[in-house]
């Protein structure tokens, strides 16, 4: 093992010596790919929807896809309007002229309903009419009467188009389901959605300004406010990461090559693989927005560990340049690929995901921080070739750094069984923690509770018990199989059976299917008779009602029906709540319908039921994914130092800390969800690098001196300041995740920094005193 280990240090080594020959051809080998990976990033897009979450051949995709083609959307745009008198003309002038200007300006709408143009169906000398609910706005008192009659009378508008107690109001703007365009063919996306909220944004704010009390809500508003949130946190915290890289960077080297060439490399990685992802055909999402921050503070590791050992040669020693520059890469080439393959499989763990972004993140992260390797060991080394360098001045910062890292050496190794004794107690406690994490899901959550979204829905949710859907298809696996008024039927009876499957902290708002219609023309041909607000006896009467619905022109029969009539949409409507919430609602609302229906195929889906689905494929995502990057980056350990017992040891300062962020997240009460799952693969991948690069220095220390002690501090006074630079760097760049206004990314920042942080203590402190544990304090290296 120590040959092969020899064998990487000299192939390195003459790396170095061939660049500083060929210098210029390694920089236009750069420029080449750093171009061609430039080549396609203007493609790159946004989609912060729940789409992007899952694999196009995801069989709850699939369903859900299949559920749009037939049905169109579930997730609308809820605009909601209260007021303490929605029956009076002014009112009701205001919600015509804010509906027509919706339909006439938004784009990427099916339709818009209100009580504007709701449907109102009724008879009249035998003939069935279908129309808008308000023809004209009503002026006098009677007509205004007649009006709050009829509304508060249909059972199809209560909490739907207006609130029990009549005092809310909304808009229900449906967007199409497809774009379909000559080159283009997709469903509705986050790029659409966010076209159809500038638009409604300012008529929203010109309404308010009139005096309207105007709230909008629905899984279109959410994702165009989680897209907007997310490019404001990549623009205000890139730049600020680079900032913090420069101060840190300034501080450890003192001399602008110091700065600029690992900030160079560090941004020809994060543009690369932005055009990678973009090359692939990945949206930016949820998931992958993290990418740029994350690689701005994890591409300057590698980049301080080859200066540091230039610049101590160079300056220090008094060697040539290019003899500087293969002692930087023979000593540090070997660590700096482990990290980058460690890091990349931490990484590559999520590719395993059964969520389609995690598993996305899981190709693109590793790619930049390959480039990151690539750009670190080929440009950097051409461009100290290439350009002029100065001797450095002494640093009596340096003088300070060396007195506390000689410090922590003498602790870490005379004081080691109570660092021991220590540690094995913060991984109880960090355990007891750890049992309180609660799985959950909730974008909304994720915004201050003073923002005008979390105010919107709530008003929504609060007057009309549901902003967000639950949909049931009803396959009766035969063309014309909803005539069967017996399964009509049961189907009036599920709807008021559905009205109690809620809880007392997630109520049904409202339900609708395919008999509300057929309740309302059989009371309508019944002489508008109160009583016939039932569903027909008859198979024919069935058939003939819903034909001459079908040909009154009216465009809501095929929203809950298949054209053969085999298959019915049943909606049930819920607050917008933790998909985790959810599941005992949605579980008991599966087994009402696959009780009720025996015969037929149920399939529940939509954006609700899709998630808390999701949320529980997460566990065994993340199990499968921290499982392989723990056994592999064992294996990796292992391999690098050469010895197994010493491998598998080091792993404990790498797990310890995650297991007490773990602990961290349990006592904060910071939930597993979608924004932060992603943390325990990513620490192990970030927080490895360092113990590699310390027994990568250790091993060759200790072959020397044989003294445990004298090993460790040679190792601290050599890598530690680059060790504890990088891991500065990183903590300090995560915690930006902090000032961020999205509490997803407060809360990455709070796991991921913390986690760099007490990774940083393991390796200073706990690392030392497993070697002298396992070599004692003299023992001979064998």
């Amino acid at each position: 093992m120590k040959n092969i280990r020899n064998k990487f240090e000299i192939a390195f080594s003459n790396l170095g010596y061939w660049i500083c020959r060929n210098r210029f051809v390694t920089l236009f080998f750069v420029l080449v790919l750093t171009g061609g990976m430039l080549g396609q990033i203007n493609q790159l897009t946004v989609d912060t929807s729940n789409d992007a979450f899952y694999h196009p051949d995801d069989p709850a995709m699939i369903a859900y896809n299949q559920f749009r083609d037939r049905f169109g959307k579930d997730d609308h745009i809820i605009i909601g309007i209260k007021s303490n008198d929605i029956f009076n003309p002014e009112f009701l002038q205001a919600l015509h002229e804010l509906h027509t200007e919706m339909e006439e300006t938004v784009p990427h709408v099916k339709k818009i309903t209100s009580l504007i143009n709701a449907r109102n169906t009724y008879g009249q000398e035998d003939e069935l009419i279908v129309e808008e609910l308000i023809e004209e706005i009503p002026h006098t008192q009677a007509a205004l009467n007649a009006l709050k009659q009829k509304v508060f009378s249909n059972p199809f508008y209560m909490n739907y188009l207006i609130s029990e107690e009549g005092q809310f109001t909304i808009l229900d703007i449906e967007p199409n389901a497809i774009i379909n365009d000559k080159d283009d063919y997709h469903y509705l996306s986050t790029a659409e959605y966010s076209e159809m909220m500038a638009v409604i944004d300012p008529i929203l704010a010109k309404f308010r300004q009139a005096g309207l009390e105007i709230y909008a809500g629905g899984i279109p508003v959410i994702s165009d406010r989680l897209t907007v949130a997310i490019e404001q946190v990549m623009l205000e915290l890139a730049p600020l990461a680079f900032l913090l890289n420069i101060i840190f960077l300034t501080l450890l080297f003192r001399r602008i090559s110091g700065v600029i060439y690992p900030i160079l490399i560090v941004f020809l990685s994060v543009m690369g693989t932005i055009g990678a992802q973009a090359w692939l055909g990945y949206p930016i999402n949820l998931v992958t927005s993290i990418l740029p921050t994350l690689l701005i503070v994890v591409g300057v590791a590698d980049s301080v560990h080859i200066l540091s050992g230039f610049y101590q040669a160079y300056h220090n020693n008094g060697a040539k340049k290019e003899d500087a520059i293969a002692f930087a890469l023979g000593r540090n080439g070997l660590a700096i690929l482990m990290t980058t393959v460690t890091t990349s499989v931490g990484l590559m763990s999520f590719m395993t995901a059964d969520i389609g972004a995690v598993a996305q993140l899981g190709v693109i992260a590793p790619i930049g921080i390959i480039l990151a390797f690539i750009y670190t060991v080929l440009l950097l080394p051409a461009l100290i070739a290439i350009f002029p360098m100065r001797k450095s001045r002494p640093n009596k910062l340096n003088d300070l750094a060396d007195r506390l890292l000689i410090w922590v050496a003498e602790v870490s190794c005379r004081r080691y069984k109570e660092i021991l004794v220590i540690s094995a107690g913060l991984f109880l406690v960090a355990i007891s923690g750890a049992m309180q994490i609660a799985i959950s899901h909730n974008a909304l959550s994720w915004f201050p509770e003073t923002s005008e979204l979390r105010k919107s829905i709530a008003a929504i949710d609060d007057a009309l018990h549901g902003s967000a859907t639950l949909e049931v298809v009803i396959d009766t696996g035969k063309a014309e199989g909803l005539y069967d008024p017996e399964l009509m039927s049961r189907l009036d009876q599920s709807m008021k059976i559905a009205m109690d499957l809620g809880t007392e902290s997630i109520p049904i708002g409202n339900t609708n299917t395919i008999s509300v219609i057929l309740k309302e023309v059989n009371r309508a041909l019944h002489a508008n008779q109160d009583e016939f607000y039932v569903v027909p006896d008859s198979r024919e009467l069935t058939a003939q009602e819903l034909l001459l619905f079908e040909i009154s022109e009216a465009d809501d029969l095929h929203k809950l029906v298949t054209e053969d009539y085999s298959m019915v949409r049943f909606t049930i409507m819920v607050p917008s709540v933790d998909a985790i919430e959810i599941k005992p609602v949605l579980e008991k609302v599966i087994s009402h319908f696959q009780t009720f229906y025996p015969e037929a195929k149920i399939i529940v889906t939509g954006v609700g039921p899709m998630l808390v689905e999701t949320m529980y494929d997460v566990l065994t995502s993340m199990v499968k994914s921290y499982s392989f990057a723990l056994i592999a980056i064992t294996i990796l350990m292992i391999l690098l130092i050469g010895q197994v017992k010493i491998g598998t040891v080091s792993m404990i300062p790498n797990l310890l800390p995650i297991a007490l962020v773990m602990g961290i997240m349990g006592w904060m009460a910071l939930p597993f969800d979608f924004s932060n799952m992603l943390a325990g693969s990513i620490t192990l991948g970030l927080v490895v690098d360092d113990t590699i690069h310390f027994l990568h220095n250790f091993r060759r220390n200790f072959e020397i001196s044989g003294q445990v002690e004298d090993a460790v501090r040679e190792t601290l006074l050599s890598a530690g300041r680059a060790i504890f630079i990088t891991s500065a760097v990183l903590a300090a760049g995560l915690a930006l995740y902090l000032t961020a206004e999205l509490r997803s990314s407060v809360n990455f920042g709070i796991i991921t920094s913390s986690a760099v942080v007490l990774a940083l203590l393991a390796d200073f402190f706990l690392v030392p005193a497993l070697m002298v544990l396992i070599h004692g304090h003299s023992a001979r290296h064998s």
